[in-house]
């Protein structure tokens, strides 16, 4: 459990301040989006990223126990396979990302990320 709690709490973080830095910030992080949309060498480094991200909790948290920390198991798996197909289709990936980010689903985003940064907040630094 002291790994999920530590996973729990760097997740919480960065979600957390990403979260509020698109909300306090918007125009920057929609022009962020645009720049890291036609960097290729930003999606190869971003591909890496997750593959390496995904596969440490994979490798380390693959764990259903069927309570919060499941959350993380799928987060993991998520990243692993986001990182494995931007790899293999970059061009594919990036455009479905930014799609995603993009569109009318901005907000969506936003209040996503918060949320998953609170959960991990209230499960990492309550427990």
């Amino acid at each position: 459990m002291e790994l999920s709690i530590f996973i729990a709490k760097a997740l919480g973080l960065i979600y957390l301040v990403i979260g509020l830095g698109t909300l306090f910030n918007e125009k920057y992080y929609r022009n962020l989006i645009d720049d890291m949309a036609k960097n290729d060498g930003v999606i190869y480094i971003g591909g890496v990223i997750a593959l390496i991200t995904g596969l440490a909790i994979v490798s380390y948290h693959n764990r259903w126990d069927g309570n919060w920390t499941i959350i993380i198991t799928l987060l993991g798996w998520l990243a692993l396979t986001e990182g494995i197909m931007t790899l293999l289709i970059p061009d594919v990936m990036a455009k479905c990302s930014y799609k995603m980010m993009k569109k009318n689903n901005f907000g969506l985003l936003q209040i996503f990320t918060l949320i998953i940064g609170l959960v991990f907040c209230y499960f990492g630094f309550m427990s």
